[in-house]
């Protein structure tokens, strides 16, 4: 049995492992499409259920990003471009 339980948690521990190894290149592959607009890139940063994401939504004219007032609901990154007056452009992150 302890040997079925040991292969099993292998198993588990490599399909995590690649699981994670995804995450890391589709991140990776993100920074890098961000840094070739060459635009500058304003970060959301705050405590959970802060309201980051009704801000992102707010100033950026959207309301792709589901803000609800629930802990957790937005754990992936999001980014949208926005304009100010006078035509500058930079990219928000969430």
């Amino acid at each position: 049995q302890l040997n079925q339980d040991r292969s099993m948690l292998k198993r588990q521990m490599a399909r995590v492992r690649r699981k994670i190894d995804d995450v890391r290149g589709q991140r990776e592959d993100f920074r890098n499409r961000s840094l070739k607009l060459g635009l500058p890139i304003i970060a959301l940063v705050g405590y959970t259920n802060a309201g980051k994401s009704t801000l992102l939504n707010t100033l950026s004219g959207s309301e792709e990003v589901k803000a609800k007032d629930k802990l957790f609901q937005t754990l992936d990154p999001t980014r949208r471009r926005i304009k100010f007056e006078g035509g500058r452009e930079a990219l928000l992150v969430d």
